[in-house]
């Protein structure tokens, strides 16, 4: 009976799968993406050797992201989302056990993983066809690529089961992954630390581990796989790590679901709002003239209070992290040091807040089903949508303070050094005003992706914007200087920069007119 009910969840998963045009996209993306690459290689045959080996290892990095970003996305869902939905109690009225309803339930999302990696398949072939890299090597890459989405799967399931919500279940994931994923990194990090508060050679003594923890890690292995050329080097150590690791906490999850779900099927679809907002809700103050902007500002942004951490405390983290780092690997004190680490940290966390503030402006209020109340106001429809941005505007701009004083502290520095010229002509380069706008064609894409689906589309605009894009450009312009075109420094200089500031306004205005149609529509359904 529990093998049963399991086979139904997964027949009824591939079913849906079958009908969701998304995946279907998404595995034609990936295939169109793989051919330009391939297209690539070939042009620039005569400039390289090993033509198949290089497009190989170009499928596997392209294989490896793109299961790790939505693979991320779609396993940290596997409960979490009836959770959010409140329909985890009708799955446990079925009788089925929690075995069979996390089997069920992982198992499918782990086929849907399996069907993109055969799409790849026949890319592959044709890399040996094309020369350089070898067939077990080829058999090798696809057996990582599995048990590593079997890997990601039970990592994602497990966050799934603790979590409250998607969202949380995602920010978990992410933080199994980094620590399961990258286990050298951390190892690392911890040496130096202990080596900086009692010298006594730790760092040292753990460089021979260094590369034995490496060897856990696929993302270090992602192009070794495709030299091997003995059979017994097919089934390679991180592959048993990988599966051992998605073993144990499968195994943890089916250890947890009990206490983990009952809580949230007993208290009903409103215990988010008074476990989480409690705060909120006791908050008695007048709302804003804009009761809509007051809506977003109090309850999505955090109010005073997060806009106080954000703006005073996150500063003062940040720059002491930053310190910190400099001391730990033995970077002798510099405030060049402290400030540059501090800039570069800070300007994470901005893009972070612009990412989480309007990733969740419209879909908060598009699957918390009141879009269609607020575009009954008596206001203009798109007064009434800048008012929900608008009240996050507040948090974005706190977040910036640490870039803003980094920057600040940049400019002193290098007036007092006399080299205020070399940055202010840095400052009115093209390339970098093209960031600013870059920034802003990511959100407003992320912003429409949110509108299509329920999680993750800020996360696929940036993949989209920041790593597919810049990769299909860069080998663009390599062909055209491949094929003997070519330009002077100006035409790389300014004319590029500008005709694509040109470009990505015009695309933002389209992206806003998109957002605005498709919130019309979400309303009216």
């Amino acid at each position: 009976m529990i093998n049963f009910r399991a086979t139904a969840f997964l027949t009824r998963s591939v079913r849906q799968d079958s009908r969701l045009l998304s995946h279907h996209g998404m595995r034609a993306g990936l295939a169109l993406l793989i051919l330009f690459l391939f297209y690539t290689q070939m042009q620039m045959t005569s400039l390289r050797g090993a033509v198949g080996a290089g497009f190989a290892q170009q499928v596997v990095q392209c294989c490896y992201w793109f299961l790790t970003i939505l693979g991320g996305i779609h396993f940290s869902s596997t409960i979490a989302e009836e959770k959010d939905e409140q329909t985890l109690a009708l799955l446990k009225m079925t009788g089925a056990s929690g075995f069979s309803i996390l089997a069920g339930k992982s198992l499918p999302r782990l086929a849907v993983a399996v069907l993109f990696l055969f799409v790849v398949a026949p890319f592959f072939l044709l890399s040996i066809t094309l020369g350089g890299v070898l067939t077990l090597g080829i058999v090798t890459s696809m057996l990582s690529m599995m048990t590593y989405a079997f890997m990601l799967g039970q990592l994602g399931l497990f966050a799934s089961v603790l979590a409250s919500s998607t969202r949380r279940a995602f920010t978990l994931t992410c933080i199994l992954w980094l620590v399961f994923e990258l286990p050298h990194w951390w190892a690392g990090l911890i040496a130096a630390s202990l080596d900086y508060l009692f010298g006594s050679g730790f760092a040292e003594n753990f460089l021979p581990w260094w590369s034995t923890l490496s060897s856990f890690s696929l993302v270090s292995n992602l192009s070794s796989t495709l030299l091997a050329f003995q059979p017994e080097e097919v089934w390679q150590p991180y592959m048993t790590y990988e599966v051992c690791v998605g073993a144990c906490f499968f195994f943890i999850s089916w250890l947890v679901f009990e206490p983990c779900t009952s809580r949230a099927v007993s208290e009903g679809p409103t215990a988010q709002i008074t476990r989480g907002d409690a705060g909120s809700v006791r908050d008695n103050s007048r709302p804003h003239l804009d009761p809509v902007a007051w809506k977003t500002w109090r309850f999505l942004s955090g109010g005073w209070p997060w806009l106080i951490v954000r703006a005073v405390v996150a500063p003062v983290v940040i720059f002491a992290v930053s310190y910190a780092l400099a001391q730990i690997f033995g970077v002798t004190f510099d405030g060049w040091v402290v400030v540059m680490g501090a800039l570069y940290i800070g300007l994470a966390f901005w893009l972070i807040t612009i990412a989480r503030m309007l990733g969740r402006c419209f879909s908060e209020e598009i699957h918390g089903e009141t879009l269609a109340s607020l575009v009954m106001l008596p206001r203009r429809t798109g007064y009434t949508f800048w008012s929900l941005v608008k009240g996050v505007i507040p948090a974005i701009l706190a977040s910036s303070v640490t870039f803003a004083i980094s920057m600040g502290l940049l400019l002193l520095w290098v007036m007092v050094d006399g080299e205020l010229d070399e940055l202010l002509e840095a400052m009115v380069q093209p390339w970098l005003w093209h960031f600013l706008t870059w920034v802003a064609v990511t959100a407003h894409l992320g912003v429409l992706l949110t509108t299509y689906i329920r999680f993750g589309g800020m996360l696929l605009s940036v993949a989209i914007c920041w790593f597919g894009m810049p990769i299909l450009c860069g080998m663009s312009i390599a062909l055209v200087l491949s094929g003997g075109g070519g330009g002077g420094r100006e035409f790389f200089q300014y004319l590029i920069p500008f005709g694509l500031i040109v470009f990505e306004v015009f695309m933002c205005a389209i992206l806003q007119r998109q957002i605005h149609d498709r919130l019309i529509l979400l309303a009216g359904k």
